[in-house]
């Protein structure tokens, strides 16, 4: 419940909370990555399907016309990106644990600017061209840093938006949805009989995660999101550090 809330609710996967917790409890690599894929298809898609029916109640035809349309851009690069990775079988530069640490700073300090630079303005800014360039770049290394570590696409697609001022909750539920989308692209990958998930893991987690995918859009709406970023990210930013020191 807890992963899934906060990658619902910041648009972070929920591999951020799940490696780590995988890792103490003496998980392969293998069995952590395709462990938190699986559960990341219960919680993803609960949340992607939360924020899509948010948006189509929403009257804001804008906001949802920009959403379908950075989803039909962002989704195929991504499932490229994370497709590239397993039929090519490339390789993480380092360990998961060394990676994952990493990752997790660099994206807790990411959002920590993202935070500071948030405004309270109602203003939706559309992306220009060579901005939407830059994003369909961006899914596609996501999609192959998502392959490594579970996480990455729905990190980097948020953030960027963030700090290009759009609006936080169409970066969130974009951020979600891709994820979703990119997440389930490997499921035949992780879910079949040869795949590594440890599925008593699943059995308990995978309701929790779609508790927590319903539950996220009401705290990412009525929670102050300056906040709520700031507290996570300082929990991604220690958890790093601890994998990195044991």
């Amino acid at each position: 419940m807890t992963g899934a809330t906060f990658a619902n609710s910041t648009g972070a996967g929920g591999g951020v909370i799940f490696i780590p917790v995988f890792s103490s409890l003496n998980f392969s690599n293998e069995q952590s990555i395709s462990t938190s894929f699986a559960i990341q298809c219960f919680g993803m898609t609960a949340g992607a399907l939360t924020w899509w029916l948010h948006f189509k109640k929403e009257n804001q035809s804008g906001l949802r016309r920009e959403l379908v349309k950075l989803i039909c851009i962002c989704s195929p690069l991504s499932i490229a990106g994370i497709w590239t990775t397993q039929v090519l079988a490339i390789q993480s530069p380092t360990s998961l644990e060394h990676s994952f640490s990493l990752f997790s700073i660099l994206l807790g300090f990411a959002i920590l600017l993202s935070s500071i630079t948030l405004t309270s303005t109602t203003e939706h800014r559309v992306l220009n061209r060579n901005e939407t360039l830059q994003l369909s770049l961006l899914a596609y290394v996501g999609g192959v840093i998502t392959a490594w570590l579970s996480v990455g696409v729905g990190e980097v697609i948020v953030i960027y938006l963030l700090l290009k001022k759009t609006t936080p909750t169409l970066a969130i539920a974009l951020g979600v949805i891709v994820t979703a989308l990119t997440v389930w692209s490997v499921s035949p990958i992780h879910l079949s009989n040869q795949g590594d998930a440890y599925f008593n893991v699943i059995l308990f987690a995978g309701p929790g995660a779609i508790l927590g995918g319903i539950l996220a859009k009401k705290l990412a709406l009525h929670l102050p999101v300056k906040g709520l970023k700031i507290f996570f990210a300082g929990w991604i930013i220690l958890s790093g550090i601890a994998m990195l020191l044991i």
